[in-house]
Formats: structure tokens, sequence, C-alpha cells
């Protein structure tokens, strides 16, 4: 809610109208950032009679940062945290705090049988949505330092594209720009993604913060080495 003070009450205008049309009762948010405008949405609903209930998909950070969240945290009914500790921190506050982990499909019975160290491809995987928030830009500096010393290497990105599509436009430029067009595979949004795990040689993060990812998970299962 980043708008001109005019365009903010206008929404919550709008919000108030749509509780009472539609009888909102629960209201579940995703909200990651807090700060004021979160603290007065929140309050409207609150004072409107519905629950509230924020999940939190973001890591920890400094107490002090922390603290514009302890209005609002501390007014609603439940937040949901990916990690015991952050919760366990939020309940020292007296937040009403709960741990719900990401739900993980990889099973003992799925059918991997352990890598072929054997086979080395000089390819390195990165996997995540395609946007500034992974901060896949960090890619074409370290893959321009990769392909000096070892020239076939070759750079698989899997995950999709569309969350923000201006970003990704300049991402592919920068790519073309700094001649790695070669280098760099898209593979796109894939909901299988067990055989790219485990054709690859290394996988690389660039996020610059993790709630709690699935991707390394994902990675450590298919035993695939992670920088």
């Amino acid at each position: 809610m980043n708008a001109p003070f005019g365009s903010s009450i206008q929404r919550l205008e709008e919000v108030a109208l749509q509780i009472r049309r539609y009888e909102i009762d629960l209201m579940i948010s995703n909200w990651i950032w807090g700060g004021f405008s979160t603290f007065v949405q929140a309050l409207l609903f609150k004072l409107s009679g519905v629950k509230i209930i924020f999940q939190i998909h973001i890591d920890m950070k400094n107490p002090v940062y922390e603290f514009p969240e302890i209005l609002n945290y501390g007014m609603v009914d439940a937040v949901i945290n990916l990690s015991s500790t952050r919760a366990q921190f939020w309940k020292n506050l007296g937040v009403r705090a709960y741990y719900i982990p990401n739900p993980l499909m990889m099973t003992n019975e799925t059918n991997f049988k352990g890598r072929n160290t054997k086979q080395i491809s000089n390819t390195i995987l990165w996997v995540g949505r395609v946007n500034y928030e992974k901060n896949p830009m960090d890619l074409i500096p370290i893959m321009k330092e990769v392909t000096a010393k070892i020239p076939d290497a070759k750079l698989k990105i899997l995950g999709s594209n569309t969350s923000n599509t201006d970003f990704f436009e300049q991402f592919k430029a920068a790519i073309k720009n700094n001649n790695l067009e070669s280098t760099v595979e898209f593979l796109g949004f894939h909901k299988d993604v067990g055989s790219f795990y485990e054709s690859a040689d290394v996988m690389l993060s660039t996020s610059p913060h993790e709630g709690w990812s699935l991707v390394i998970a994902e990675s450590k299962f298919y035993e695939l080495p992670l920088v």
C-alpha cells in the first residue's frame, strides 16, 4: 500500500465495503513486509470483527528491524512461521505464533538411486522464480568467472519467469550483453523436478534471504552439492 494518502483511504473504504458485502469472517494474509500500512489494514479487519492469520515467508532479521512487526503481529489472531526458531522468537514477545513447515514431497520411496559421480557434464543448476527477490543477476559475474576456467560449463535455470516480466527481460538483456547466451539455458516451470537435480553437477543459490528454502532441501535430497 505504497500509494498516496488519498488512494490509501480509497483502498480502505473499498476493503470495508467488501467485508460487509461478502460477510468476511477470516482473512489469511501473505503480507511479508510490515510497517504502518499493514497495521492500518489489519486494524480495519479487526475493528470489523474479522479474524486474521498472517503467514510469514521471510527470514529472521535483527530484532531492531522487527519492531514495527510487533504492532502488527501482536494484533492478529495467529502468525504462521516456517521455522520453529522464528515462531519461538515471536512467542517470546507475546505473539500467538505457530510453526507449520513447508511440505517436502520427496520420500524414501522416491525413485532416486543415488548420483553417478562419473558422469560429469559441468552443469550448474539454479532453481526458483526468476525474479529480483532471488537475485539471479549475480549469476552473470559468477558464470563469467566459471566459463573463464571451464569454457564448456552450462547454467540451467529452472523456474517460472512470469512473476515480473520486466525484470526477466532485463535479465535476458544482461545475459546477452555479457555474451553468455550460449552458456545459459532457461528450462521454464516444471512440476517434476527430479530429473533436473539428477543431471546437474552443482546447484547454485543466489537468494539474499529465504524463509525456509524448499529448493535447498530438494538439492540435499538428490545429493547435489550446493553453493
